[in-house]
């Protein structure tokens, strides 16, 4: 006499588990490595007004396990003379290619980024419910600071005003912004 038992549906349960959840965890691990590179981004970004900070977007397209992609984008009319910079503005803060220049630091080491931050998760149910509260965090705390600076900029000047205060900067040969 002797004990058996076929763990055959309980392999199958596992395989299951591992198939959804883990996929959705490099998933969230994406989005949250592509917050925190726009939060970068927003740290290097020259700021007057705050409008062009406010207008800091992020769209995730076509996200699942095999292709993940984002858009990271400043939406304010005059969002590229500002990045570009191609008068020579002396800023008080931040820098020109606030959000290239943070891009270009991490294409190189975005899938190791993803992959230590997924393992930190762990895998299963719970890795997945752990990846999904940090990127529900890091989105709130994103959201906010670009919240902030949206709502800091109304009153002050249209973003028509602005625009033109870059034009004539630009015509002008430089100034601060």
């Amino acid at each position: 006499m002797g004990f058996d038992s076929d763990f055959s549906s309980f392999a199958d349960d596992l395989k299951a588990d591992i198939q959804e959840h883990i996929p959705k965890t490099a998933e969230y691990a994406f989005k949250i490595v592509t917050l925190r590179i726009l939060k970068d981004a927003i740290n290097r970004t020259p700021v007057d007004t705050g409008w062009l900070l406010g207008s800091a977007q992020v769209n995730f397209l076509g996200s699942n396990q095999y292709n993940l992609q984002s858009n990271l984008s400043f939406n304010a009319s005059y969002a590229t003379e500002v990045h570009e910079n191609p008068m020579g503005y002396n800023f008080r803060n931040g820098q020109s290619h606030f959000l290239s220049s943070q891009t270009d630091k991490h294409k190189n080491s975005m899938g190791r980024e993803i992959a230590v931050l997924a393992s930190r998760f762990g895998g299963g149910v719970k890795g997945f419910h752990r990846a999904k509260r940090k990127y529900e965090e890091e989105l709130a705390e994103t959201i906010s600071i670009v919240t902030s600076y949206k709502s800091s900029a109304r009153g002050q000047k249209t973003a028509d005003e602005i625009a033109e205060t870059a034009r004539n900067m630009s015509a002008s040969g430089g100034g601060i912004l």
